[in-house]
């Protein structure tokens, strides 16, 4: 895993160009603090763009693995929610890609094996709404390697929305209402 202190981030990319924010980024992830919707739309939007991803989404993949695990479940999920979003846009022809660059594939995908154990933690904590079972389901097909169902399961909650509270149900930056 690429530590956050290394110089090596200033010669990755983002959506938004060079990813020398992206460990301080990550560093609040440990920190716990500022994890406000500001700040996940931002990783987020620098991460994993419209379904692009990047050198630096590469590298902070198994920190955001990492980091889930030390997080509250619900800030855990919405950790585990980006990784999953980043790993779905990593597939070429239901194929994990071959753009992930050599000193970050191990890491990668060893933080899938983790991502995948996490998220079996994760599901017996969890409240287990409606919502959360959606957003698992959609995580537990991208950690199996499957984005076509990931494709799908996106398709069929675009205008699923929490009946409560009216938020979409797939959106790793709002609060939930609790259902």
């Amino acid at each position: 895993m690429l530590e956050l202190d290394d110089p090596r981030w200033s010669e990755l990319e983002h959506a938004y160009g060079n990813a020398v924010d992206t460990p301080r980024l990550l560093n609040q992830l440990h920190t716990k603090k500022g994890l406000t919707k500001s700040y996940w739309e931002k990783l987020w939007s620098s991460l994993c763009h419209q379904c692009s991803t990047y050198s630096a989404s590469f590298a902070a993949f198994p920190h955001l693995v990492s980091a889930a695990r030390s997080l509250s479940v619900k800030q855990g999920t919405s950790t585990l929610d980006l990784a999953a979003g980043i790993l779905t846009c990593s597939y070429d022809d239901n194929k994990l890609t071959n753009r992930i660059p050599g000193e970050l594939r191990k890491p990668f995908i060893e933080a899938i094996a983790d991502g995948k154990q996490l998220l079996a933690e994760m599901i017996t904590e969890s409240r287990k709404s409606r919502v959360d079972s959606m957003r698992y389901l959609w995580m537990i097909a991208a950690f199996d390697g499957h984005p076509e169902v990931v494709g799908l399961l996106w398709t069929v909650v675009d205008d699923f929305c929490c009946p409560v509270c009216g938020d979409d149900i797939i959106d790793p930056y709002e609060s939930l209402c609790g259902l």
